[in-house]
């Protein structure tokens, strides 16, 4: 694989039809030869375009297209849905089993109030935004990026139960290092 294009998935975006994505991003702007999607795959707005569709823009565009059948974990067919209801379910087990990795969060650290830091514990404070999350709590975290080996820590998941003015509006993940 040479590259890897990541799309912001905003209204405009979502707003694509079938057809549009095909002959925009597909065709012009990627130069698709080759592409694979999943036995269940949907695209454009309203999930109008399938794989009838890719295969009739194949032949129309010159690009070869094939499905991949659909896998299955334990039972569990493998897809980004089971992932979110086993993270929602705070089935982190379930969850790795079906990424085939551990969960992981990642993102951009926000200045924060730096209060851990006054009892000797500095915060690392990452928005979850849209990320899907495991359930509110506390957990044993690996941090990564802060050295050559990931670092112990703590993750508390959801609100600032110590900040009064934030309790119940702050969503946030901090790393207690």
């Amino acid at each position: 694989m040479d590259y890897v294009l990541c799309v912001r998935f905003d209204r405009r975006f979502a707003a694509l039809t079938a057809q549009t994505f095909i002959s925009d991003l597909l065709v012009k702007r990627l130069g698709v030869q080759f592409l694979a999607v999943g036995d269940d795959f949907r695209f454009g707005a309203s999930r109008a375009g399938d794989f009838l569709l890719l295969q009739e823009a194949g032949a129309e565009y010159g690009f070869d297209i094939t499905s991949t059948q659909t896998f299955c974990e334990g039972g569990v067919r493998i897809s980004s849905t089971a992932v979110r209801q086993a993270l929602a379910e705070d089935n982190l087990q379930l969850a790795e089993s079906l990424l085939g990795h551990p969960f992981t969060i990642s993102g951009r650290v926000v200045h924060g109030d730096e209060l851990g830091r006054t009892i000797g514990f500095p915060t690392a404070n990452l928005p979850l935004r849209r990320q899907v999350s495991p359930v509110k709590g506390v957990y044993a975290v690996e941090v990564m990026g802060l050295g050559d080996k990931p670092l112990p820590g703590v993750a508390n998941i959801g609100t600032r139960p110590t900040v009064a003015a934030y309790a119940s509006s702050w969503k946030c993940i901090y790393w207690t290092l």
